[in-house]
């Protein structure tokens, strides 16, 4: 029996590696799932120079891991590579003491971002690392519709 991989002769696997039963590789060998795996040694495909980090930016997506209030939907919205944007809707729920938290990963925003709110003065706005928290202000009214829109720094 043989293990197999979707990214075999990607990453960093060798022969033994490859034909081997157990789970046990080199650093940054697709079977062990540590280390930059295939993508680190991703090229542009023009000149074949190395690009580093221009694929690991499209994993590194802008998510909400913390709503307060009810998820309505979260999208890419894609302009072009330099002015992809992102937005968030939710129903707000100002009993909620905790923020609504967005992860906005620096390798995907690396001259910051922009953050938007409607309607306006629903949530105060706190940029922190790699991200940034939105909390209820007392303008906010169980089950408004927030939008909360980042864009990236151009400049």
């Amino acid at each position: 029996m043989t293990s197999s991989s979707s990214f075999t002769g990607a990453g960093k696997d060798d022969n033994a590696t490859r034909a081997s039963l157990s789970q046990y590789g080199r650093f940054g060998a697709c079977k062990t799932g540590y280390g930059e795996g295939p993508w680190s040694n991703f090229t542009s495909g023009t000149e074949g120079e190395f690009v580093p980090g221009l694929l690991k930016s499209d994993f590194a997506r802008p998510f909400a891991p913390a709503i307060a209030g009810n998820f309505s939907s979260a999208k890419p919205i894609d302009i072009d590579i330099l002015r992809e944007e992102f937005e968030l809707t939710y129903m707000i729920d100002p009993t909620i003491q905790a923020p609504t938290e967005l992860s906005l990963p620096a390798i995907r925003y690396p001259r910051g971002f922009t953050v938007e709110v409607t309607p306006r003065g629903v949530v105060a706005v706190e940029v922190v690392k790699n991200g940034a928290r939105l909390s209820a202000t007392a303008e906010a009214r169980y089950g408004q519709e927030v939008t909360v829109t980042v864009r990236h720094k151009l400049l």
